[in-house]
């Protein structure tokens, strides 16, 4: 959505994985432990796993400021070839 709006290539010198797999782990997380409260287990076991919403949070603010150094370097408005 930021190009767009912005006008502005997004050109990424270094891709980090860790945002993604921080997502993707929250998210696997967050079906396991929808998995384990339909057994009907304990409740504190869904208490436990109910953290995945912080694991996705925190995948999406890394993968933000990356967005925001890539924004920052001044090669990224370089026309692409």
């Amino acid at each position: 959505m930021i190009p767009p709006i912005l006008e502005k290539s997004v050109r990424f010198l270094e891709f980090n994985h860790i945002p993604l797999v921080l997502i993707l782990s929250g998210l696997a997380i967050r079906t396991v432990g929808d998995y384990v409260m339909t057994l009907g287990v304990r409740e504190q076991t869904g208490v436990l796993l109910g953290v995945s919403g912080f694991v996705v949070l925190s995948g999406m603010f890394l993968f933000v400021s990356m967005i925001h150094r890539a924004m920052k370097n001044p090669h990224s408005d370089l026309p692409v070839a």
